[in-house]
Formats: structure tokens, sequence, C-alpha cells
């Protein structure tokens, strides 16, 4: 994972930071959120990217207000790279080509569940 997205990879060391080094914790969201801003800022766009956003609101610190900002970007990411569209089946006869599919039809159904989250927490504040 490393060597595809950085930017996951830190967000997953972030997570379980959070849940294992809570010291460790706070130095790994300031990373993180750089690596989101640069990807942001190169108008990165990958699958990837849509994950650890997701990731990254998911597991917020409890004053982070961006969860709906973050949760827009990677509800647009992911339909500006299809992620919406369900592929058609039978699924590819390659395993890792099958996996990608339903890795995108995964992440596509969490940025739902996260914009419903999102939605009701934000009517909340």
């Amino acid at each position: 994972m490393r060597h595809k997205s950085s930017l996951l990879f830190a967000a997953v060391v972030t997570v379980a930071a959070k849940a294992e080094r809570p010291e460790a914790y706070n130095a790994c969201v300031l990373l993180s959120n750089k690596l989101v801003g640069q990807a942001v800022e190169f108008g990165l766009s990958t699958v990837e990217v849509v994950q650890s956003l997701l990731l990254l609101t998911h597991w917020k610190q409890p004053n982070d207000s961006s969860s709906w900002r973050k949760v827009g970007y990677a509800i647009r990411m992911a339909q500006e790279l299809r992620l919406n569209v369900r592929a058609p089946r039978p699924l590819p006869e390659d395993v890792r080509q099958a996996r990608e599919v339903l890795n995108r039809e995964r992440v596509w159904l969490s940025a739902s569940f996260s914009l419903a989250r999102s939605r009701g927490s934000a009517s909340l504040c």
C-alpha cells in the first residue's frame, strides 16, 4: 500500500495510531492532512485518495469540523472516477481484477454512507 499511495498509507497509520499509540495520533493527523492538501492542490483523483478522505473523516479528532468538506471532496472525486457506476457482471476471472472492481464498489458505498452520516451530524451542530 505504501508504494501505491503514501496518502492512504498515512491515513491507515493515523487510524492505527489513534487506537494503539494515542501520543503519536496528533502528529499522524498533521501529516495526513498535509498529504490531503497536496493531493487536492495537485488535482490527484484516485480511489486511494477517496479511501483516505473517508478514513480520516471517520477517525477524526473530536474538535475537527472538516468532515462535511472532506466527505464532499470524496463524493465528488468518487463521481469523477465513476465509482457510482456498477461494473457489469460477471466479475473478471482474474482475482486481482475482480478485487479492483469490488474495491471500487465498496468505496462508493462507503462514501454514500459517510455522506448520510455527515449530514446527520451536521444538522445536530
